[in-house]
């Protein structure tokens, strides 16, 4: 064809206007960009992938989240597991307590197989096994480096509150209730008359004291309490009491010192050479600690200075018969004519029953016209003195506050009772007698079940005794122990430490502290363990 315009061939034309087609350069056709039809699905992909991975990703987060719960919920669940098998095992102490006249052989001091590894839930799995024990230091004054399942009777300590009373009621001077405190290793006079100021009732400060004045003072302020304490922990308001004073080298405060709290840094190096505060006053003292007035097997005992003379003859001769009956009105009478009228409050009182070991008195002329049936002699000591004892008190109530039992009080304990000097707390060390199981002997009674034993083994005289027995018993009946819930697999623990009031007839827990912060304080190993080394399957 021949584009009219040019009159030449034409490669590519188009319809022309005039002729009906027309010729298009070919410059111009290349000049054209090419048509095409571009593909989408590679971005759509893309972006189903992203959505994809975010879907992944936030379905990832709520199923981690949700198993973090989870793990937050069942790890919470079992904290609340033990600690309701550590809650269950106070009780049980103190189900114990209760029926505690009725055990024979170890009762509560080191009792494996009542108070160790004792199973509470039982399952298929090791995890879901809930056990308690119930642990304590084996050694009086917690001086062993060993345990035993059982617990301690705080009237093996000092008790701070009774001390007080005893300054307050003028039993006690306050020269004297200082030197009681300077027993404990690292006391300081100063430190002495505070924590003296810090439980007497009023806000005068002593020689070297401190009270709400110098409190006031320190930031934050506050003023000292002026009453009886709740717990030990309160001493460390007390100026000059630290956490290393009270504590010692028993970091974690399971009663022991471990091997990894050897290097525990306390007091000065010549002290920590003499290991004289290993651990700490929290082994030596109390605020808690009471007998009941009662017998070894639970009954009342008769009460010397009650007031009908004629129910107390009737009683004692029931008792002991009418000779014996008779002396002890004799007695009483015997006080009453001779009280004078600067007590009132004790006229006619018999202070101890010691008072009526070997007496003899006169009413009228120079010979004696009473002459006790309770002689001196060291053979008939030994046979009517502990039943004596065992049967008859001087106090009304039900119990009696903060007396030192001999026969599981420490030296240092020992040395803070009026009238015992060195020489003899260190006799009476020496004297305390211990099972292999490391219970003190007991007997129903015999003379260590009683004081008895310190008169008749020749250690003291019936005139030190009479000074003693205010101060002194040869039990008590609060006690504490530290409580572990745990299971058969897991790390999962409550520790709780609990002091247990049985003086009266329904035991009460007066104090529990949760120290499970502070680890379990005993190994799985000691938890499994027998006496004989054996470790339990």
């Amino acid at each position: 064809m021949i584009c009219a315009s040019s009159h030449s061939p034409c490669r590519r034309h188009t319809p022309c206007a005039e002729f009906g087609t027309r010729s298009v350069p070919s410059t111009i056709l290349r000049s054209q960009p090419t048509l095409r039809t571009t593909p989408r699905r590679a971005s759509v992909l893309l972006v189903v992938l992203v959505v994809i991975v975010l879907l992944a990703l936030g379905a990832y987060t709520f199923s981690e989240t949700m198993i973090s719960e989870y793990q937050a919920v069942t790890m919470h669940g079992r904290k609340v597991e033990s600690r309701v098998l550590a809650d269950s095992g106070v009780q049980y102490a103190a189900a114990m307590l209760q029926q505690r006249f009725d055990f024979a052989g170890e009762g509560v001091f080191d009792n494996p197989s009542q108070l160790q590894d004792v199973l509470l839930a039982e399952s298929d799995v090791a995890r879901g096994r809930g056990r308690f024990s119930v642990f304590a230091p084996r050694g009086h004054g917690g001086t062993s480096q060993a345990i035993r399942f059982g617990l301690t009777d705080e009237s093996s300590k000092l008790n701070l509150n009774t001390l007080a009373q005893r300054v307050l009621a003028d039993q006690l001077q306050e020269e004297e209730a200082r030197a009681i405190l300077l027993q404990l290793p690292g006391m300081t006079v100063e430190t002495a008359d505070a924590t003296l100021d810090w439980l007497d009732a009023d806000d005068l400060p002593r020689q070297y004291g401190a009270e709400t004045e110098y409190y006031s003072r320190l930031s934050p302020p506050y003023a000292a309490k002026n009453g009886p304490l709740d717990t030990l922990d309160e001493l460390l308001q007390v100026r000059g009491v630290t956490p290393e004073l009270l504590n010692g080298k028993d970091a974690n405060r399971n009663g022991l010192v471990d091997p990894d709290e050897n290097d525990v840094i306390y007091r000065t190096a010549a002290d920590r050479a003499a290991d004289a505060l290993e651990l700490g006053w929290r082994s030596l003292l109390t605020v808690h600690s009471r007998e009941s007035i009662v017998r070894h097997d639970g009954r009342r005992k008769i009460e010397v200075n009650q007031p009908s003379l004629e129910k107390l003859f009737e009683e004692v001769s029931s008792e002991f018969g009418d000779d014996l009956a008779n002396f002890v009105v004799a007695v009483r009478e015997q006080k009453q004519a001779a009280a004078t009228t600067a007590e009132p409050a004790r006229a006619g009182r018999i202070e101890s029953i010691y008072d009526l070991i070997g007496a003899a008195f006169a009413e009228d002329g120079d010979s004696p016209a009473w002459e006790s049936p309770w002689t001196t002699e060291p053979g008939d000591m030994r046979t009517y003195l502990p039943a004596v004892l065992d049967a008859l008190t001087t106090q009304d109530g039900l119990a009696r506050d903060g007396r030192i039992n001999v026969n599981l009080a420490p030296r240092e304990v020992l040395l803070g009772v009026p009238g015992i000097t060195q020489s003899l707390a260190d006799t009476i060390v020496a004297a305390q007698q211990w099972q292999s199981t490391g219970a003190p002997a007991r007997g129903k009674p015999d003379p260590r079940s009683t004081t008895a034993w310190l008169l008749i083994e020749g250690h003291v005289d019936v005139a030190k005794m009479r000074q003693l027995d205010r101060y002194i018993s040869a039990r008590g009946d609060v006690y504490s122990g530290q409580v572990i819930g745990y299971f058969d697999a897991g790390e999962t623990i409550t520790r709780l430490e609990a002091v247990i009031d049985a003086a009266y007839d329904v035991p009460r827990v007066v104090s529990l502290t949760d120290l499970t912060d502070l680890g379990p304080g005993i190994t799985r190993s000691q938890l499994k363990q027998d006496r004989d080394g054996t470790t339990r399957p």
